[in-house]
Parts: structure tokens; sequence; C-alpha cells
């Protein structure tokens, strides 16, 4: 919290009277607060986080906020896929490197990097006793 309060000082813009000027004052306002991109993304940081709830504020928190909550949990939900596809991209990649050179990876990554998750893991799976690149990607 002290650190919200010291970045605090970026100017925001004009608010209703009515909210109170807390994280969710922050997290509203960011696009229009005119701060230094470093502290754009420590207010955010701390917008997110939340003002160190109780377990009372926090259930009053998910009751009324219920649609919001949700939005946010798709949202992660969607980045964390995509970061595991990255992931498993990236094995594949080095594997196919490994055994089959640099040349073969620059043929199959825009393939390999577009594919989804499940043909990943079946590509991934025949790697183990493929004699050439095609077997693996028929």
């Amino acid at each position: 919290m002290r650190l919200l309060r010291k970045r605090w000082s970026c100017q925001k813009a004009s608010t209703s009277a009515n909210l109170p000027r807390t994280y969710l004052v922050a997290r509203l306002n960011l696009p229009n607060m005119r701060c230094a991109p470093e502290e754009k993304v420590d207010v955010y940081a701390h917008a997110v986080r939340g003002a160190n709830l109780d377990e009372h504020e926090r259930q009053r928190y998910q009751q009324q906020y219920a649609e919001e909550i949700e939005t946010m949990s798709a949202f992660a939900d969607q980045f964390i896929g995509q970061g595991l596809q990255q992931g498993e991209a990236t094995i594949l990649l080095t594997l196919l490197n490994e055994k089959f050179g640099p040349d073969t990876v620059d043929a199959y990554r825009e393939r390999i990097t577009a594919a989804e998750p499940e043909q990943l893991l079946q590509w991934s799976k025949r790697i183990l006793s493929a004699e050439t690149p095609e077997t693996i990607f028929h």
C-alpha cells in the first residue's frame, strides 16, 4: 500500500466523487493516468493484487464482482494456454533440431508454432521413432 501511495503522485484523470480513491480507481483509471510507463506497471500491479483484503472483504468482493472475476479468470486461462502451447512448440522445435538439424526446424517452424497443443503432443510422440521429419508431420 505504501508503494501505491508513493506512486499515486502521478496525475489522475478526473473521477466520480463517489468512487473511493483506492486500488479500484487505479485499475479503472490506469489508461487515463499520466504516469511514466514504469509507474503505470507498479500501480496496476498493486491494483490487481488488491488491498490485502481480509476474508470477509474477499468474500464480499467475490459476491459483488463475480462477472469481473469470471472475465479475469477467462483472460488468465487464455494466456496460460498460450504459454503452454508456446512451451510445447519450443520443446518440439528443440527436439527436431537435435534429431534432424536446423534446416528442418526452419522448414517446419511456422507449422509448429501455429499448431494446437493436441497436435504438438502427437508430433512430439512421433519424433521419438521418426526416421524422417515427414513421418512426424504426415
